[in-house]
């Protein structure tokens, strides 16, 4: 499938975590819905599991203006269900914070460099699978009203003629 200038993909996904020792486990539900002219690139399913632990947290600054430097390790699995096909992905990366306190706000950037992988099962038999190298960077913002995150990214997957992905977040943690 490709996409003319004109046409374009909407994703829609709600999601959740919970705190599973020092990480957190994740799980998303989602419809991927193309807008394209003609039968050739119907919607679809598809459902993630994540799991992300930071695994290093340095102090900067003085203790008056304080943020951390915060490496991770996230790790992700993925499935899609196109008419004919089944697509199962998984990815490792190691986000890289600059995590700011604030009395109120704290904004979060990151870069999140890593690897996945892609397999795509066709229901004749045929299937076709690869590594390649994933990249990610945003911002979060959390604290905005009590438990209130918003955060905006780009990602892309290392493909030839691959596209980077847009997008934003809301999240609510509860009002911690």
């Amino acid at each position: 499938m490709s996409l003319d200038d004109d046409e374009y993909v909407h994703n829609f996904g709600v999601g959740g975590d919970l705190r599973l020792g020092a990480g957190r486990l994740g799980a998303a539900v989602g419809r991927y819905g193309p807008d394209c002219t003609g039968d050739d690139c119907p919607s679809h399913f598809m459902a993630a599991l994540t799991f992300g632990e930071r695994l290093i947290a340095v102090a900067l600054g003085r203790p008056s203006s304080s943020a951390s430097f915060t490496v991770g390790l996230d790790v992700a699995a993925a499935i899609g269900t196109p008419p004919g096909a089944t697509l199962f992905s998984t990815s490792v990366s190691l986000p890289l914070a600059l995590v700011t306190e604030g009395r109120r706000v704290r904004l979060v950037p990151y870069i999140a460099p890593g690897f996945g992988t892609g397999l795509v099962e066709q229901d004749g038999g045929d299937t076709e699978a690869g590594l390649r190298a994933v990249f990610g960077a945003g911002v979060g913002a959390l604290g905005l009203a009590s438990g209130l995150t918003l955060n905006a990214a780009i990602h892309r997957v290392f493909l030839r003629d691959g596209n980077w992905l847009a997008g934003v977040g809301i999240g609510y943690t509860g009002g911690r």
